[in-house]
């Protein structure tokens, strides 16, 4: 989650696209990874921080934290990641946002 965390901050869409599920790349794909971080770039102004709101909990294959995102512009979100192991490593298989 480190590391996802980093290639959003940095706005390493390269990076980040290589922490995808293989479910979210073959729905997705880079082209449409690089368009979100350019959005949330004009749009927000990127993401400044990520801070965790609780430990990891994993259950098996699974793993999920919650956090809460802070952009250029001063928003703030909360979300639950969600992880797959996927042949030996954690990917990124989702998001939730949290009320």
């Amino acid at each position: 989650i480190n590391d996802l965390s980093m290639a959003l901050v940095t706005n390493d869409y390269q990076t980040f696209n290589s922490f995808l599920s293989s479910e979210l790349t073959s729905t997705f794909g880079e082209d449409a990874i690089k368009q979100s971080f350019e959005e949330a770039n004009t749009t927000y102004g990127g993401i400044t921080a990520i801070n965790p709101l609780s430990a990891i909990q994993q259950t098996g294959n699974w793993a999920t934290q919650e956090v809460e995102t802070k952009t250029q512009n001063g928003l703030t979100s909360k979300f639950r990641i969600i992880l797959h192991l996927e042949n030996g490593q954690w990917k990124l298989y989702g998001t939730q946002e949290i009320p």
